[in-house]
């Protein structure tokens, strides 16, 4: 139940109006993108952008520009390829729901949005423990399908970049990571259209199985694929890939927000039973007044 105040606490000071400087949104980027949990979806988001390519083995790690440079951890990355930073980081605030507000003032949907966190907030502290199961139930697929979305992106990364060059290209981690993230995908249960196209997601999503080397050539033929072919598949099947992340970090954070209005109406409920709690005291003392 103590998490629930310090929860409610952290989403309005997330909500607060940002200040509107290029240094501000800059540290911005700096506080949210190079946070230690944050660091493998950067250089997943970097990759899928071609700001920058990936480093086996090394999720921390990324090479800028098309892979032929020095490899740099995230945070020199940072430094030395500001302007690649800040569009990878707004894009990763934006898909999971963070990004700051760019607006001259503090407008008044700014304001109504902060007074309906205010609420929430307050209606969070009297929720009961079992409502504080269900939202870490439900939290915990939350950051289940996040994790699985990384880590596809990632590993897939990887498989298209050493099959366009023609070098081994074991399947393996590739194929776990899509599993485990279509069986997050169905692991959705708030019912609906959310659930329906997380089904839809895991059934589509790209790179099913290994990509061919050689293409077939007259009756029962084969020839190898040219570098101009695989190159040009790799970019389709990037396309792909980077279509499909969105789409599913789109799924996550619709359903952060279905878990932050059910929260809400869970509140309003148990506000409304104490409302009709002391309504009924107070009528039972009046009568007892009465006589």
């Amino acid at each position: 139940m103590a998490g629930l105040p310090v929860a409610a606490t952290a989403l309005l000071l997330l909500c607060a109006p940002p200040a509107h400087t290029d240094s501000r949104e800059d540290d911005v980027h700096t506080v949210h993108c190079l946070a230690d949990d944050r660091r493998a979806e950067v250089v997943s988001a970097a990759v899928l952008l071609g700001t920058a390519t990936a480093v086996r083995g090394e999720p921390g790690q990324l090479r800028a520009g098309p892979g032929h440079g020095r490899e740099l951890t995230v945070d020199q990355w940072a430094e030395r390829h500001r302007p690649d930073f800040r569009r990878v980081c707004r894009a990763v605030m934006t898909a999971s729901g963070d990004a700051p507000d760019k607006g001259g003032g503090e407008s008044p949907g700014a304001l109504t949005n902060g007074l309906l966190l205010a609420g929430v907030a307050a209606a969070f502290t009297v929720l009961g423990s079992g409502v504080e199961r269900g939202s870490a139930h439900r939290r915990q697929r939350a950051d289940t399908l996040s994790g699985a979305t990384h880590a596809y992106s990632y590993a897939a990364a990887l498989y298209l970049a050493d099959w366009e060059t023609g070098a081994t290209t074991p399947y393996d981690e590739l194929g776990r990571a899509r599993a485990e993230l279509a069986t997050a995908l169905r692991g959705v249960r708030d019912g609906g259209s959310r659930r329906r196209r997380a089904v839809a997601l895991a059934e589509s999503l790209p790179l099913p199985d290994e990509l061919p080397t050689q293409v077939r050539a007259g009756a029962g033929g084969f020839v190898r694929r040219t570098a101009r072919d695989m190159g040009e598949e790799a970019v389709r099947q990037r396309r792909s890939l980077a279509d499909a992340v969105a789409r599913v970090e789109q799924l996550h954070a619709s359903f952060l927000g279905w878990q932050a209005r059910r929260a809400g109406r869970a509140a309003t409920r148990a506000w409304s039973r104490v409302g009709v709690s002391r309504s009924r005291r107070g009528n039972l003392t009046g009568e007892e007044d009465g006589r």
